[in-house]
């Protein structure tokens, strides 16, 4: 997760949207259980498995492996990716920095377990401690600052602007500036519970109780609320003026940025732990079932759907022409990604205006 708490970097997309059906084009076999998320760059792609090893694929017309690293132990999320590569921790409490190479730059280990993150932002790798502090860590690994609460902090780090969002158990969100000092602390009238996000303007909060409240910064005034029936699972997606979630009770959300008014809103398969991907006027949305199902974005009317061989274990990603999602067999304890291409343009189809 980036300063964009909601972008990831990615090559740059064709302008034509994926046409249905869709059908396999490659694919790539691993060790292990993807950490929900993919991360890409470039035209590169980086993730991070439960067998303690993170990867690096070039997405080629057949995709093939760039590099692998192994941790010391099984890796706790997705790596959070940054001009100068990746960072992530494992399940022993190790945070790593590699540069885009996969070569080790530095390795910390720290004291206590992590609970939040690591995310990066500004060159600085933040997270969440059990001893109710955020630690920042500068680009040589070494701690530049801890800030310490006193109260239990929770719910996924974000970003404002400098400043390091974090959800804490007495029923604020606070925000940190990059130098360690509590900028403000706002009130948000319960407990914080999943992932922070915001944009120039705002600042949005999913709550315990199933309700996403959305919040002026500066003053820390409430804009709106809206109930969702359920949490907040995976950072959301968005563009100019909409929002695009899922939520536990398996649906998937597209909320006004402004308003918070409801534009539309599908029941998925099954639950889904994973953000959307939206771009082209399309949203992508995979859950934990074999169903990727595509949306237009301006209406929510269905786009298509494609039904995989497996059940499927992060979010969907575009890459060049296709779009990419990953499969896993409890059975053989093996993951794959499976690159999609849509069907071609027919000669008699109309040019794209």
């Amino acid at each position: 997760m980036v300063l964009a708490v909601w972008a990831s970097a990615a090559a740059k997309p064709p302008a034509a949207p994926l046409r249905f059906p869709l059908s396999e084009a490659s694919r790539f076999a691993y060790e292990g259980d993807i950490r929900r998320a993919l991360v890409t760059s470039g035209g590169a792609l980086y993730f991070a498995t439960d067998k303690g090893f993170v990867y690096s694929l070039t997405a080629g017309t057949v995709p093939a492996l760039a590099w692998r690293f192994e941790a010391r132990a099984p890796i706790i999320g997705p790596p959070a990716l940054g001009p100068e590569g990746l960072i992530f921790a494992d399940g022993q409490n190790h945070v790593y920095a590699l540069d885009l190479g996969g070569r080790l730059r530095w390795e910390v280990a720290v004291s206590g377990r992590i609970t939040a993150g690591p995310v990066l932002g500004g060159g600085i790798t933040f997270f969440v401690m059990d001893d109710a502090s955020l630690v920042a860590l500068n680009a040589e690994g070494g701690e530049s600052w801890r800030y310490a609460a006193g109260i239990a902090l929770r719910a996924g780090l974000g970003f404002w602007y400098g400043a390091v969002l974090v959800g804490s158990d007495d029923g604020r969100v606070l925000l940190i500036g990059p130098d360690g000092r509590l900028l403000r602390a706002i009130d948000v009238g319960g407990l914080p519970a999943g992932p922070l996000f915001s944009d120039p303007s705002r600042i949005y909060v999913p709550l315990a109780d199933g309700i996403l409240h959305c919040f002026d910064p500066v003053s820390g005034r409430r804009l709106w609320k809206f109930k969702l029936g359920g949490s907040v699972t995976a950072p959301p997606a968005a563009d100019a003026t909409r929002l695009y979630f899922t939520a536990s009770n398996g649906v998937l959300f597209c909320l006004d940025k402004k308003r918070g008014d409801l534009a539309w809103w599908h029941s998925l398969p099954a639950k889904s732990p994973f953000s959307p991907w939206v771009g082209e006027g399309q949203v992508f949305s995979t859950s934990l079932s074999p169903v990727l199902a595509a949306f237009k974005a301006d209406s929510g009317e269905k786009a298509g759907t494609f039904e995989a061989a497996g059940e499927l274990r992060a979010g969907a990603v575009r890459v060049g022409d296709k779009i990419l999602i990953n499969l896993y067999d409890p059975d053989t304890g093996r993951g794959a990604l499976v690159f999609l291409k849509g069907e071609a343009a027919k000669a008699s189809d109309p040019p794209k205006k």
